[in-house]
Formats: structure tokens, sequence, C-alpha cells
């Protein structure tokens, strides 16, 4: 009778122990779901931030209405319904000997950082495109690209890079590129015209 007592008491134990193991695992699995959930929540408006560098024909010019215009630059899309903030248009190379992101660019001394990048306080949401009259970049032997960082409408600081990836930043793009305030503010084409400018 005190055997049954005993092991009566031991398969309790071993139970709760059993119990409490599960129930660790399922806290565990639950953390990471919402680990998950929420870095989802946090590339939401960031990851529908392009742009992408192009020299555009006459012809295509015409089309977009952007004739008359120096047909080199960068087309940005925010496919957001949010503006994003602070944002900074880095021509640099996919290819070819210079810099292949914005802080190679900075790099290189001011003169060249304010030819190749543009800054804007605010883009709405949309299709813009962004001319660089004066830029560099039209060797035959690079690629020219388009960078994009920003701060999202959470004030959470992006860059897209040319490669298409997309890294948090840990300071505001406007201090992680060295770019002096007041700024010019870059002129956007609006490629929507339903769109507010």
């Amino acid at each position: 009778m005190l055997w049954a007592t005993w092991l009566q008491a031991i398969g309790t134990i071993l139970a709760f122990v059993a119990v409490a193991i599960q129930i660790r695992r399922e806290s565990a699995d639950r953390k990471r779901i919402q680990q998950r959930m929420d870095q989802a929540d946090l590339r939401e408006q960031s990851s529908q931030i392009f742009a992408w560098a192009a020299i555009l024909s006459e012809d295509d010019a015409r089309q977009l209405g952007l004739a008359g215009m120096d047909t080199q630059g960068i087309f940005v899309v925010n496919a957001s319904q949010l503006p994003i903030y602070d944002v900074v248009l880095s021509l640099v190379l996919i290819r070819g000997a210079g810099p292949h992101t914005g802080e190679q660019l900075v790099a290189l001394g001011p003169e060249v950082a304010d030819r190749d990048r543009v800054v804007r306080s605010v883009l709405p949401p949309g299709r813009w495109f962004v001319s660089f009259p004066n830029s560099s970049w039209g060797a035959r032997s690079s690629m020219p690209g388009g960078e994009i960082a920003f701060n999202d409408s959470a004030e959470t600081s992006w860059v897209r890079r040319v490669s298409g990836s997309l890294e948090q930043l840990s300071q505001n793009p406007l201090d992680a590129l060295s770019v002096n305030r007041p700024f010019p503010e870059a002129r956007l084409e609006n490629l929507d015209p339903n769109r507010i400018q």
C-alpha cells in the first residue's frame, strides 16, 4: 500500500513536469511567431519603396510627360498609402569602378556627393522621377543604380540598396549619409497625374 502511494505521487510529479515542459515549448513557439509578425509589420511600409536609375530616350521621356527635362535620373515608387520622410536618393553603381552605396558616395567628398544625390523632406505615395543633370555616371563600363534611404511613417530608418536589399539603419538617413542642413529640396516629377504632389 505504501508503494502504491509513492507510485501515485511520482506519477503526479512527472505529469506536472511534462505539463510545465509543454507550456514552456508552446510559450517559446508563440514568442517566435510574434517576433516574425512584428518584423513583418515593421517592414510593411518600407518593403513598398523602390528606386532605380535610368537614362530615358526622348520618346520615353515624352510618353512619361518628361519632355524637355534631363533624362538621366532615378525613378522612385512609394507604393504604400503613406508618405516617407528624410529621403536621400543616391546615384550609385551596380557595377563598375565607383561608389556602390550612399556611404561610399559620401566618402568621395561633398562635391561628388552633392552632384550624385538629392534630398527630399517628404515623398508622398506614387511614382516619381528625379533628374540628375550634372551626374557623371555615364561611363560605358559602369551600370548606374538608384539607392533610397528614408524614414517610414513609424520613424524607422531604412535604405534600399541597388541590389534590392532592404536594410534597417541605426540612425536617421540624413545623419547616416552626412546631409548638411538646411538642404535644397529636389524637384520631383509626378508620373501619376491623378495624385497630388
